[in-house]
């Protein structure tokens, strides 16, 4: 009977070292040296562009020169004289302030600088106060009451019959002064305040 032979076993691979393999595939995947030290397309087309336009300012510069205007010997027309203080009156008078605010001899008055929101703090100029319709005037008032008792929020229940489905809505207090200024006004605090 014939033996049967030991099967063949592949001789071990060797450890390559990490630091070696990582070495021969940044070699792999670095670009070409041709290619590695060209520049962009950009840097090529703007080195293109500038070397174009310096051509063309050294072949001008030894062509004739073309007169400009007011260096021309015979002009068809006389030099134009323009009144400046005819134009800064024109200017001024349009803009509602005087030639010397114009060209900066005296300051601009300043408008009125917007109210800003301040909590706990009116939501609007405290001379508007009284000419607030009735309900505002009284949410003011709760609004002053209430943020100065230390509330941030408030929560508003929805009824069914308003948006078809029983809700709460979390309106923040100084979404009033939106309201109140009509600034960046949100649809929901729009919708509390008609309800």
């Amino acid at each position: 009977m014939p033996t049967q032979l030991a099967p063949v076993r592949p001789q071990p691979k060797q450890k390559v070292d990490p630091k070696t393999r990582q070495h021969f595939v940044d070699f792999l995947e670095r670009p070409p040296p041709h290619v590695e030290n060209r520049p962009s397309d950009y840097d090529r087309s703007i080195t293109k562009s500038f070397n174009a336009m310096q051509r063309s300012r050294s072949s001008s510069a030894s062509g004739k020169k073309i007169p400009q205007l007011g260096e021309q010997e015979n002009q068809s027309c006389p030099p134009l004289n323009v009144d400046v203080a005819e134009e800064y009156k024109d200017i001024a008078s349009s803009l509602g302030i005087t030639v010397a605010q114009l060209i900066g001899n005296e300051d601009i008055p300043k408008a009125d600088v917007a109210w800003k929101f301040a909590f706990g703090q009116p939501l609007v100029r405290p001379e508007q106060v009284p000419h607030l319709p009735t309900q505002m005037r009284r949410l003011h008032e709760w609004y002053l009451k209430s943020s100065n008792g230390g509330r941030i929020m408030l929560m508003v229940a929805v009824k069914k019959e308003n948006y078809f489905r029983e809700d709460e809505i979390c309106i923040m207090l100084e979404e009033f002064f939106q309201l109140y200024n009509e600034d960046a006004l949100d649809k929901s605090i729009v919708s509390c305040y008609c309800l």
